[in-house]
């Protein structure tokens, strides 16, 4: 980029500016103008020279103007990637028979023109423009040669402090230096002198820093210190899975160990605080979800001993076709996805199995959801979305097999009410009219479940089930319901990552008993019989 940010938004936002801004920082405005392609804007605007950043930075480009945001972020975390994004120019000086000689490099014709300036102290001795005519080849010009005349007056015998620099810029590397006549003087003089010189060029690091802290208090309070939560937050969330991993790595050697425990759950709450980019800033919204683009990226962490259920609860979808092509990656590999629609609120969930071979060791669980939708609603200038994101969940095998009573949550996922006991002590839990629990199968191709419970609300809540296996093929058997409760019996095979999740879906009613929840199965057992 090399000061000059280059962008493009679609022929619709004709007539609205773009404003660029850097860690909050509004560096200026500028009008895209109409590009070789018929439906594309481009825009190109050189960042101010004045311009002091540190790593971590994020580029910002708005669209100014419309109702819903229409904006696009970068972020370069390394000091490399922000001076080769923001500096106009560098280059090298030193001198030679009284003149300043050197070459300006990796020159972004497009921040062309340029100045370069010599200064003496606070003292203006010598400024070279470079313009738009030089020569040049397709991408950066590779070097311009640069001299500039020292004034007669300047080379007295006294050391002078030069320095040379793009203005309102950086200093080119070889800058600032020291210039002395030294013939004629004696070594105690040129002594004094260089002390002297070094004093006064005490004095300038201490202005020049006095400046550079006045200028950069602003961002730091403004900018940096609010975003450094979650540059913060990656780090110590990869520093903590290396840790944990070394601990795993240790011999037991007889005393306890103090590594943490991978967690065996991972969930992303749109409200709370999470690490990962994508994802709309506008929470809560209409759906009671959090809005993804085109992808959006989560980072978590998980046991990475078992497979894993995956459960993404959608709230809502820009178009059908932004559903249909949704599509969910753990650490680089696809999920198998069961979409699961619940027209009576017209939400969704995606459901998958994550094999083992899928986790990383460690822990570290990248998660990107994708939707090929690029619909943008042009009336009211709104940015692309695709779906809205109410929960993600995903639970580790693991905590169905060390799960310390049946009917736990990491077995009922969603749709089932707290757990409960009949009058003879018998626990269950009332499931709504949809329900999702999983099941650990462990290394069995093949397996027989049993669901049951002792009571339903209506006859009809056990003649009407109807149930989806997610993760394996299965055959369901008949459902036997009498006075003494109900269940049903399913064979399942194929059985692809060590767990499978059951999707049931009934009637259900209100009770009569005031009860404002609704009920039809009771559930109080799903268990693999072999």
């Amino acid at each position: 980029m090399r000061g000059v940010v280059y962008g493009s938004i679609c022929s619709e936002l004709a007539g609205f500016d773009v404003e660029v801004s850097a860690n909050g920082l509004i560096l200026g405005s500028t009008s895209p103008a109409p590009a070789r392609e018929l439906d594309r804007l481009n825009f190109a605007m050189r960042v101010p020279a004045t311009l002091l950043l540190e790593a971590p930075v994020s580029l910002r480009v708005r669209v100014k103007g419309i109702s819903e945001p229409a904006e696009a972020e970068l972020l370069y975390t390394t000091e490399e990637q922000v001076v080769r994004a923001f500096t106009l120019a560098d280059g090298a000086v030193a001198m030679r028979a009284g003149e300043i000689v050197g070459t300006l490099n990796h020159v972004n014709p497009d921040a062309l023109p340029l100045k370069v300036v010599a200064y003496c102290g606070d003292r203006l001795i010598g400024s070279q423009i470079f313009h738009k005519d030089i020569p040049q080849s397709d991408g950066l010009i590779t070097s311009i040669p640069l001299k500039l005349q020292i004034p007669a007056d300047v080379l007295d015998g006294t050391p002078h402090s030069i320095s040379i620099r793009v203005e309102d810029g950086p200093h080119l590397e070889g800058s600032p230096f020291v210039i002395s006549v030294l013939s004629g003087h004696d070594l105690a003089h040129r002594l004094g002198s260089l002390e002297r010189l070094a004093a006064k060029l005490t004095d300038d690091v201490d202005t020049m820093q006095t400046k550079i802290v006045d200028q950069l208090a602003d961002q730091l309070q403004s900018v940096i210190i609010p975003r450094i939560d979650a540059i913060v937050g990656l780090q110590r969330a990869s520093l903590e899975r290396q840790l944990a991993a070394m601990w795993r790595m240790l011999p037991d050697n007889g005393f306890e160990r103090i590594g943490p425990p991978l967690p065996l759950t991972a969930t992303f709450l749109p409200g709370e605080p999470f690490i990962g980019f994508g994802w709309s800033d506008n929470f809560p919204n209409s759906t009671g979800g959090r809005w993804l683009g085109r992808s959006a990226h989560l980072a978590l962490q998980l046991s990475d001993r078992d497979d894993a259920v995956l459960i993404v609860h959608g709230a809502g979808s820009s178009t059908p076709e932004a559903l249909e092509s949704a599509s969910v990656e753990v650490n680089g590999n696809l999920v198998s996805l069961t979409r699961i629609d619940d027209s009576s609120t017209d939400t969704w969930k995606l459901i998958g199995t994550v094999n083992r071979a899928s986790m990383r060791p460690g822990g570290a669980l990248d998660l990107r959801i994708r939707s090929e939708s690029t619909d943008v609603d042009t009336t009211a200038r709104r940015n692309a979305i695709s779906l809205s994101i109410s929960r993600i969940d995903i639970i580790s095998a693991a905590a169905l097999r060390h799960a310390d009573e049946a009917l736990s949550d990491a077995q009922c996922l969603s749709g089932f009410y707290d757990p409960e006991e009949t009058a003879a002590g018998e626990r269950f839990r009332w499931m709504s009219g949809f329900g999702l629990a999983s099941v650990f199968v462990g290394t069995r191709q093949r397996a027989r479940i049993r669901v049951g419970g002792p009571m339903m609300l209506k006859p009809s809540a056990a003649k009407l089930l109807e149930i989806t296996v997610i993760g394996a093929d299965a055959q369901t058997g008949p459902v036997i319901a009498n006075e003494s409760g109900w269940h049903v019996e399913l064979s399942l095979g194929n059985v692809r990552d060590g767990v499978a999740v059951l999707a049931f879906s009934t009637e259900a009613h209100h009770p009569r008993n005031g009860d404002a929840r609704l009920l039809s199965l009771a559930v109080s057992h799903i268990e693999v019989l072999g």
